[in-house]
């Protein structure tokens, strides 16, 4: 039949999982495979090494050196480009509402393993965050009582232990509760296992297909296997591996153990020892924070907090905790454990602390126009000034000049840099990083970014020898925005990349935001637009994730102007209409001036002049009296003179430009050229022609590499 039906068309057969096949129809596919060597047909068996040694028939089959044509070949698990194109295509048409595709996190969950790619891309597009994805996860710090496994790998995993010896399983139950701890051999104690036994027995669990090799080192296949062995384990059994884990971390060296604090902490918790766990708990907390590790340090204090309700260090947990939430950009519930912290009989400095932390998180919710912000900041200086804390000080001193710049407070951020140089008589202030931020912040508010780079590159070099992940993110994402407006494009791009990889690292994509809309300035300014819309993009992507701080206006307008001028008016239009929405919240001052100025571009860009001199009426009155503290103060001059030379005249228009020169000369080198630019567009305008002066200041733009933004104001019309 088979070889008649080959003689029609040439005939492909295809069986899975050979090694469940049973002797009849093995020895059927076998004489077909001896008997017709010469049909048109092509004969496709797949099935698993580990099971195709426990088959005789189906393993006689594949191994029969007589088939001429037989070709082994074995197959590995996906690469991360065609898993991710995998689950790419699993996930289309998925309901929008549950986010973006946790792409990364399949991929490490499956390990690249085809069947378990789809099983978790659809349990996710059908369950989101409540997905079998969350509880894989969950096992290696609080796993839930139960998952539901699906029946394909349970049916799998039940048939290949039932091969397996009491000592065998017992080491795979222990390898289940390790996870990728797994290859600590001495470990396997806890099962009464040799480390010379326990290795042979992974070995042997690698054979039977649990566990895979992977740079010289042993992990389980994916995780849905490791999810079923470790359930698999009773629950009290589970346990007391878990007791047994934790005491034997501990008893090693004391370095050893506090590196490990937070493993011994969760294998404590889930032994059901919370008293043991909290010590190592608190240890481990910290040491995340300090090296960047805010989710993990979130995850632990919000357990042990659950777990032990009425311990005696409940406010030491609460502390770190809103630490945790404010290292990720969690304003709103880092408020409310504070607002708790706060109602208890704190110390002076605990309490100045504890006012410091609410006014940063007040800063990223901008309520009340920044209004809420700017009374915490004072409260928390006035509470900072009664400690005799420096460092403490000079924290809510930053938030002080901050909340003023919101606002557009000018004589705060004044009084905060006097206050800051009032310190530096100090030796102690002197070595302190903060105290150059601090400075650093000040002279960028004032347009000194020149001086605002020195203090931030003596700011990094204090930072280098000490673990404090978010200052450095702060400190590489403000010296990028420096070497941005001082004209050094390219380092700023390094600057940048830093504080990006700062911030994915403590899993903050809000921050993370912030620099990618910095970035994107920053390639258009040099030209290369197609790079500025693919980080704008990435950027909104990354605030979108956020839900206490969406992306910030200059994300979205950024972006709109790289789509502009890229030609892409459709896409930029959309969002130019998101920005809109964004500014329908009570919004801070600085942020109402800075879209104002940002539309105005936009609406020049356009030839849009009705709309464009509307904007900047909107955007002088908006900053009327406080003209020294506009976030874009070259900009700002720009569009001034452009309405000036409408409203009043080209000549008093050209007193604004030469004021903008005069002003940025020495402190502001992008502002500076601003400031060339708009006299240039005016003496074209009253004469005809550019100075000699003019035309030697705008070779500026393309010796410095400015090529984008020389193109941004000729768009804009300033330039010719």
């Amino acid at each position: 039949m088979v070889e008649a039906a080959a003689e029609e068309s040439p005939l492909v057969l295809v069986v899975d999982d050979i090694h469940a096949a049973d002797n009849a129809s093995a020895a059927i596919l076998h004489m077909v495979a001896r008997k017709l060597p010469r049909t048109r047909l092509l004969l496709i068996l797949t099935g698993r090494p580990s099971e195709l040694r426990m088959a005789a028939a189906p393993a006689a089959l594949v191994t029969d050196s007589t088939v001429e044509a037989l070709r082994p070949l074995e197959l590995e698990p996906l690469g991360p480009e065609a898993a991710a194109r995998l689950v790419a295509t699993l996930a289309l048409g998925a309901d929008g509402s549950r986010g973006q595709v946790p792409m990364e996190r399949i991929l490490q969950a499956s390990s690249g393993n085809p069947l378990a790619i789809e099983l978790l891309t659809r349990e996710w597009v059908a369950h989101g965050t409540s997905s079998l994805l969350a509880d894989l996860e969950a096992m290696n710090t609080l796993p839930a009582p139960m998952i539901g496994i699906p029946r394909a790998i349970q049916g799998v995993f039940e048939r290949q232990t039932r091969r397996l010896d009491p000592r065998t399983r017992a080491v795979l139950d222990l390898a289940a509760v390790l996870g990728r701890r797994l290859t600590d051999l001495s470990l396997y104690q806890a099962v009464d296992c040799s480390p010379s036994e326990a290795a042979e027995v992974l070995s042997r669990l690698k054979d039977e297909g649990f566990l895979r090799e992977i740079h010289a080192s042993l992990e389980f296949r994916n995780e849905l296997i490791r999810a079923q062995a470790y359930y698999a384990v009773a629950g009290r059994t589970r346990q007391h591996l878990h007791r047994c884990v934790a005491e034997r971390l501990v008893g090693r060296r004391e370095e050893d153990a506090k590196a490990a604090a937070l493993e011994i902490t969760w294998h404590y918790l889930r032994g059901g020892d919370a008293t043991n766990a909290l010590p190592y708990a608190l240890q481990g907390a910290e040491a995340a924070l300090k090296v960047g590790a805010p989710y993990e340090a979130e995850q632990v204090m919000s357990a042990s907090l659950r777990e032990c309700p009425n311990a005696s260090c409940l406010r030491q947990m609460r502390f770190l905790l809103a630490r945790a939430l404010l290292a990720q950009s969690k304003s709103e519930a880092a408020l409310a454990v504070l607002e708790t912290l706060m109602a208890d009989c704190l110390s002076t400095v605990e309490y100045a602390e504890a006012s410091r932390m609410q006014a940063i998180a007040e800063h990223w919710l901008s309520r009340e126009i920044g209004l809420r912000a700017y009374k915490a900041a004072e409260r928390a200086l006035t509470a900072a000034n009664c400690t005799s804390n420096v460092e403490l000080i000079t924290r809510a001193l930053f938030e002080y000049a901050r909340s003023g710049c919101e606002v557009g407070d000018e004589e705060r951020v004044k009084d905060a840099e006097k206050r800051v140089r009032e310190l530096l008589v100090l030796q102690k202030a002197q070595e302190l990083p903060s105290v150059h931020y601090v400075l650093a912040y000040c002279h960028y508010f004032s347009c000194d970014v020149l001086q605002a780079a020195k203090c931030l590159e003596r700011t990094i070099s204090l930072l280098s020898g000490q673990q404090g992940a978010i200052d450095l993110f702060q400190a590489y994402l403000a010296y990028g925005a420096c070497l941005h407006y001082s004209c050094e494009p390219r380092r700023a791009v390094d600057a940048y990349m830093t504080a990006i990889s700062l911030a994915r690292r403590m899993g903050d994509d809000a921050r993370a935001s912030d620099v990618a809309a910095n970035l994107c300035l920053n390639y258009m300014a040099m030209g290369d637009y197609a790079e500025a819309v693919r980080i704008g993009k990435q950027g909104v992507e990354w605030g979108a994730r956020s839900a206490d701080r969406p992306p910030r206006i200059g994300s979205l307008m950024n972006l709109a102007e790289a789509l502009l001028m890229l030609g892409d008016e459709q896409q930029a239009f959309q969002y130019l209409d998101q920005a809109r929405e964004w500014m329908k919240h009570a919004r801070t001052w600085r942020s109402e001036v800075a879209y104002l100025c940002e539309s105005a571009c936009v609406a020049l860009m356009m030839k849009n002049f009705p709309a464009a001199l509307d904007l900047i009426a909107r955007a002088e009155q908006k900053a009327w009296g406080r003209e020294r503290a506009v976030p874009d103060a070259g900009g700002f001059y720009t569009y001034r003179v452009f309405r000036t030379a409408h409203t009043s005249g080209l000549q008093t228009a050209l007193t604004i430009a030469a004021e903008c020169k005069n002003r940025f000369r020495t402190r502001h080198p992008l502002f500076f050229l601003y400031g060339v630019a708009s006299t240039a567009w005016v003496e074209k305008q009253l004469f005809g022609r550019h100075t000699p002066d003019t035309e030697a200041e705008l070779e500026t733009f393309s010796s410095l590499g400015l090529e984008g933004k020389q193109a941004t104001l000729r768009a804009q019309g300033f330039l010719d």
